[in-house]
């Protein structure tokens, strides 16, 4: 199947930061290589939605930001009453930032008092580093603070100095010259810059490769966020439908045939072949839409008694920008996974993995028939139980099934330490999944960690004959949402008589500006503005 794209030819889509973040970020980085990296532009709700304020305060977006901003800025109001007349700080999550091959910070603070400061790093085993500055002389007035990280220091406080490969919090405190209640501050455009970048376990990629993955990675800026959907009324499949594990056949007829004939001529192909695809009759695959079932809030999946083929649920609905939550209990050893972007077919699309079974991934991605590709965060075995349950999850090996796509370290990987921190074995677990973009970027969280990033629209660098665009007229710029139950070619991909259990499924769409590409950036003749991005 993955001739329908090998036979393509392959494109390097290359993305752009946004005007005003690389306008910035020019400032920040003035030597020849070097890369910015967003940390924070507060463009995005659940920046404020997270914050912590060590005394009471409100905090907002706000329109008051730099003339080099983005739209938005972080704007803490401390209470009147707040009773803080020593110090006060506000902080924000971020999601995981590797500032490690950074050489420097670089942030815009606006603020209506003068006071001595410090910028501070928080890593996930508490460890914190600050970096002090003053606002003495610009009170009311955006000014722009360059902080080298060689100068930040471990506080007194602190249990240990941040780790700077795991930033998972930035916060800025005001001090010496309070009280501070009734003062605000506003923060925007946290960038890191200098040096190279480089991501654990990409060491087969060149230098020139990570750079350019590392340069192109944005969290997408959010306009809009829709009311929660419930996917899943908990007692029907209303809304889904079952669809067989079926493959697009690999012939130039299907590689050319367009997606609005795809389903039903796929279909029709196998009930009139006389073949067979992992170990199963076509004519019994297309016929074979799995065991799906709804009760007491729980949607399970498992292949028909006596059967090893796979099968698809699928939604109704089509959706482009999301984030869906949804709680995962699978047996083990199964092979699973969220469908997202996906064709109507099932098999075509990309795949957030739940690949519960020996050498699989939680929190990865596959492109199902869109190149063929493996990407992970981390690889982990276990000791197969009793009841279909696992014991004593350790490492495995990346390499262990081969992709035509290749394998290769999603874009951000969680190391599967922080995996284990936070995963229930043979228990529910919640994941998160934000897809965004034209050709997505795809994110995931486990249980609130983030554990990986992978952006879909540049991955020419690391498959083999991999077209962005030729997969966008494929797929489209909406998908339909899909649970995925394997066919067992081998016991290990999907053990007898397991299942793959599911609830909680709830969407939220989302409105996101589309990053600028090379088409659309501007040109001398553009005027002032310079053309927007659709």
């Amino acid at each position: 199947m993955t001739n329908l794209f090998v036979r393509l030819q392959t494109r390097f889509i290359v993305s752009l930061f946004f005007v005003f973040v690389l306008g910035i970020a020019s400032q920040a980085a003035d030597s020849e290589g070097e890369l910015p990296l967003m940390v924070a532009d507060f463009e995005d709700e659940n920046f404020i939605a997270g914050n912590n304020t060590t005394h009471q305060a409100q905090v907002t977006l706000v329109r008051d930001r730099p003339e080099s901003g983005g739209d938005w800025a972080a704007k803490t109001l401390v209470d009147s009453a707040a009773d803080a007349p020593q110090f006060f700080g506000t902080g924000f999550p971020v999601s995981a930032v590797d500032l490690s091959a950074s050489a420097r910070i670089s942030f815009w603070i606006k603020t209506d008092v003068e006071s001595q400061f410090n910028f501070q790093l928080h890593s996930a085993d508490n460890g914190t580093s600050v970096f002090p500055f003053s606002t003495i002389g610009s009170k009311e007035k955006w000014l722009q603070i360059t902080a080298p990280l060689a100068s930040f220091s471990k506080p007194r406080w602190s249990k240990g100095k941040a780790d700077l490969k795991r930033i998972s919090k930035i916060q800025v405190t005001a001090f010496r010259s309070g009280p501070y209640d009734g003062k605000t501050l506003i923060l925007d455009q946290v960038i890191g810059s200098g040096g190279t970048v480089s991501q654990p376990g990409e060491e087969k990629l060149s230098v020139q490769i990570r750079k350019e993955r590392q340069a192109r990675l944005k969290e997408p800026t959010f306009l809009k966020r829709g009311q929660p959907i419930e996917m899943f009324d908990g007692q029907t499949l209303n809304g889904w439908f079952a669809t067989p594990r079926v493959y697009v056949p690999r012939s130039e007829r299907f590689a050319k045939m367009p997606t609005a004939q795809l389903y039903e001529e796929v279909i029709n192909h196998y009930k009139a072949s006389d073949g067979q695809t992992n170990r199963v009759v076509d004519r019994e695959r297309v016929n074979n839409l799995g065991v799906w079932e709804a009760k007491n809030g729980v949607i399970t999946g498992g292949q028909m008694p006596g059967s090893i083929a796979g099968s698809y649920l699928m939604s109704e609905k089509t959706y482009g920008d999301f984030e869906l939550t949804l709680e995962a209990n699978p047996d083990y050893p199964i092979d699973t996974g969220i469908m997202v972007r996906a064709h109507r077919l099932g098999s075509v699309g990309f795949q957030v993995l739940v690949d519960n079974r020996p050498n699989g991934t939680i929190g990865g991605v596959f492109g199902n028939s869109v190149g063929m590709f493996f990407a992970y965060p981390f690889v982990f075995d276990g000791d197969e139980k009793p009841g279909n349950r696992i014991a004593n999850l350790r490492p495995g090996a990346p390499d262990a099934l081969k992709f035509p796509g290749g394998q290769f370290k999603t874009d951000y990987a969680a190391s599967l330490e922080e995996f284990l921190t936070v995963w229930k074995p043979n228990d529910w677990n919640e994941i998160k999944i934000r897809c965004t973009g034209h050709l997505p970027l795809i994110e995931t969280w486990i249980n609130g960690v983030a554990i990986a990033k992978l952006d879909t629209a540049t991955l020419a660098d690391q498959v083999p004959g991999y077209d962005a665009e030729a997969i966008f007229e494929r797929i489209g710029r909406k998908g339909h949402i899909g649970l995925e139950v394997h066919d067992s070619p081998k016991r290990e991909r999907w053990a007898p008589g397991a299942k793959c259990r599911w609830r909680n499924v709830i969407l939220r769409e989302l409105e996101v500006r589309e990053p600028m590409t090379a088409d659309q950036a501007p040109t001398q003749g553009d005027g002032p503005g310079g053309t927007k991005p659709k």
